[in-house]
């Protein structure tokens, strides 16, 4: 997705993205992005890329991490921003793209949460790899998105309509890429990374599991 229409698709609905996303999926969305944060230190650089409107980057600024919060969408970012600030807390905000960001230093642990769908599968390895290249060694990578359907019978019947609705509404208004549920650590261990933790979340508390969270790590 070129830089310009995700620009405009993001301000259009940032007033209502968060609270459409925690509706569909029932607080799961919220709940993969806050599982990652016990992985951050007090301290530690930390990158959120397309930080939307900052459910996740509050969590670790809360924690004392120094927040970068990029995002190609202004009205996201200012959302953000008034989230943070209204907290007390400090972060770092940049308009821009991830696919171009250049960090001064790099960053002890980057998070993209449901971000890689915006892409098709060639521009999301360059992405990821350039993404990749802003990390230390040894700092950590975060990804929290769609679970890919996983058993057979009515679980995983509910889950690939639940997904393939939601990728559909998104892609008809430009929020996403239509394609399939990415199995991101075999895409993480090619950029590099080794997986160091993951966790699954169902749908409900009878299943099926449709979101998971992962931590890979940059070796030192």
């Amino acid at each position: 997705m070129a830089a310009d229409t995700g620009r405009r698709s993001y301000n259009s609905v940032a007033w209502l993205y968060e609270s459409t996303a925690r509706w569909y999926s029932l607080g799961r969305i919220g709940a993969s992005k806050a599982w990652q944060v016990k992985h951050v230190d007090p301290g530690d650089r930390v990158l959120y890329v397309g930080v939307g409107t900052g459910e996740d980057a509050i969590l670790a600024a809360r924690r004392g991490a120094l927040v970068t919060c990029v995002d190609v969408a202004p009205k996201m970012l200012l959302r953000a921003r008034r989230r943070i600030e209204a907290e007390g807390l400090t972060a770092e905000f940049i308009c821009a793209d991830a696919a171009t960001f250049e960090a001064a230093e790099p960053f002890d642990a980057i998070a993209a949460n449901y971000f890689f769908t915006l892409f098709d599968d060639e521009t999301m390895k360059n992405v990821m790899n350039h993404l990749v290249g802003q990390l230390r060694p040894g700092g950590q990578f975060m990804i929290a998105d769609f679970m890919p359907a996983r058993g057979r019978g009515l679980g995983r019947a509910i889950q690939t309509v639940h997904r393939v609705v939601a990728n559909w509404l998104y892609w008809a208004i430009g929020l996403a890429h239509l394609g399939p549920i990415r199995e991101y650590p075999q895409y993480l261990q090619a950029a590099g990374l080794e997986m160091k933790a993951i966790e699954e979340l169902p749908l409900t508390k009878w299943g099926p599991k449709a979101f998971w969270s992962m931590v890979a790590k940059l070796p030192a």
